[in-house]
């Protein structure tokens, strides 16, 4: 056991962000949520706004709603890695992906897999943009099928 009360105590937490960087950071055991997103902010330049932090183990988001929280109530003490996800940077990509994803197992008759690759993207812009793709893939099947040669006008 150490001596040190927690309010003196250091803790070392290390972020790792979802484009693959990491970063060790340390802070009093007394230091908030808050102060561990405004170094995210400063340091990894990413903004609080579009990042997500959580932890694996045990598996939960640390949302805004805990920033008042000081790491050692938040059991991120002596040592903690986060998770960090930038969704700005990674929302065209997870688009992509799962589009390409559920399209691949469409095509290989694998409708459930197909049903949980569309779950991830759930949101209203997400499906404009799927619905983008699908009416462009059926367009270009439907060219493709017709065995038209004369171009578009």
């Amino acid at each position: 056991m150490s001596d040190q009360s927690p309010l003196t105590q250091r803790t070392r937490i290390k972020l790792r962000v979802s484009d693959g960087r990491t970063a060790i950071a340390e802070f009093a055991a007394s230091a908030t949520l808050s102060d561990v997103r405004q170094h995210i902010a400063s340091t990894l330049h990413l903004s609080s706004q579009s990042t997500q932090i959580s932890q694996s183990s045990p598996a939960r988001t640390l949302g805004s709603d805990l920033d008042t929280q000081s790491l050692v109530a938040l059991g991120l003490c002596p040592t903690a890695t986060l998770l960090v996800c930038d969704w700005e940077a990674s929302k065209l990509a997870s688009t992509v992906n799962a589009a390409a994803t559920s399209a691949n197992h469409a095509a290989a008759g694998d409708d459930e897999i197909a049903a949980d690759s569309w779950n991830l993207m759930s949101s209203a812009a997400y499906m404009r943009i799927y619905a983008v793709l699908v009416a462009a893939m059926v367009l270009a099947l439907a060219l493709f099928l017709s065995g038209d040669t004369k171009p578009l006008r």
